[in-house]
């Protein structure tokens, strides 16, 4: 699932008042760390996939 897709269910599910928007930048934030960490050569540090 790419970002801007985890986007828009969560943002339905804060919609729905099914979570806060705390909640949500707390989600995205995480989802942003792990698509870096994974893209990311972890001997070198450039971004293997963008």
């Amino acid at each position: 699932m790419r970002l801007r897709e985890l986007d828009l269910v969560l943002s339905a599910l804060e919609d729905d008042g099914l979570i806060e928007w705390k909640e949500r930048a707390w989600a995205l934030t995480e989802a942003g760390k792990f698509a870096v960490r994974r893209n990311t050569d972890p001997r070198s540090g450039e971004v293997v996939r963008a």
